[in-house]
């Protein structure tokens, strides 16, 4: 459970990046 969690916090941290990436041309 506890590798788990870790593996969702690691994947919401790099969706976080990519999304902040795509969307910086737009600004």
């Amino acid at each position: 459970m506890v590798q788990n969690q870790d593996f969702r916090e690691n994947l919401l941290k790099y969706l976080e990046d990519v999304v902040k990436e795509d969307l910086d041309p737009f600004r």
